[in-house]
């Protein structure tokens, strides 16, 4: 073989070489996937599309450049929804509400293909509108707007129970392919003129219920004070001549316990009828 041939062999052998460090590192970025922490992935590919039964967790992962893979947070996250709803006397309000929630894990597959990724808007916030709107309208607004914790804690029975957030999936079974663990009403909107109206009530009954507590508690000052009085009555009439004896007794008592002390102390005797006095010097 001549010198020209294999130099042209060599040149050809390069070019390819290079070519191919090219395409390696051009698709190296579609080839080599990596899943950051907190997330999992799902694929898709040209002969099934999307592979619903098998995610792929975090780490680096190999595929076909000509595959696509998506991205799910697994993670709980946090998002504020508002929903417009009626009361049981007719009272369109709104519904502000804190929720947490997340993929159902070994669902995301499923998620994914019948959903998509932006499942929030497109499957949590209708369903919860649904939901709210339910709730909502077995309630009347002074009750709504004064015990939010009670529609909270009925929601989120409602949700742990499987009667909502659920999807009909292709093969006709329904299943809730999300998790939402807490729901939270943070505000409940009247309208500007029957919030006015519930909050002057509000107040008033507020008030009112101080004023019976301040009754309440002078009755049973005015209660002890009279018992009290009673008591010393009764003491007084059992003593009766030996009262006198008794208070001196006690005046005794007191000026002992006053000299016992370390101090120094001058002690002033009376003429007999009374008690001693003591002084500290």
């Amino acid at each position: 073989m001549s010198d020209g041939k294999r130099s042209d062999r060599k040149v050809i052998w390069l070019v390819t070489g290079f070519l191919c460090l090219f395409l390696v590192l051009a698709l190296s970025h579609r080839v080599f996937v990596v899943v950051p922490a907190g997330h999992r992935a799902v694929q898709w590919n040209l002969r099934g599309g999307t592979v619903a039964d098998k995610e792929l967790s975090e780490g680096l992962h190999l595929m076909w450049p000509w595959n696509e893979l998506a991205l799910y947070n697994t993670r709980l996250q946090s998002e504020t929804l508002e929903f417009d709803a009626q009361t049981l006397g007719g009272l369109p309000v709104k519904v502000r509400l804190a929720i947490r929630y997340r993929p159902k894990p070994g669902r995301l597959g499923l998620l994914h293909r019948e959903v998509g990724r932006d499942y929030l808007q497109t499957y949590i916030a209708p369903e919860l509108r649904a939901l709210v709107a339910g709730e909502v309208a077995q309630m009347e607004h002074e009750s709504l707007y004064s015990e939010r914790s009670l529609l909270s804690e009925s929601l989120l029975k409602k949700i742990e129970s499987g009667d909502s957030l659920t999807l009909q999936l292709a093969d006709g079974k329904s299943e809730a392919l999300v998790q939402v663990p807490e729901v939270f009403v943070n505000d409940v909107i009247l309208p500007p003129e029957v919030e006015k109206t519930v909050t002057e009530k509000f107040n008033k009954l507020e008030r009112l219920e101080a004023a019976q507590y301040d009754l309440k508690l002078a009755d049973l000052q005015n209660e002890l004070l009279e018992k009290e009085g009673v008591g010393m009555a009764s003491f007084q009439t059992k003593l009766g001549p030996g009262l006198k004896y008794y208070l001196q007794w006690k005046a005794i008592e007191a000026n002992l316990k006053l000299a016992e002390s370390e101090n120094a102390k001058v002690v002033v005797v009376g003429n007999g009828q009374q008690t001693p006095v003591v002084i500290d010097q």
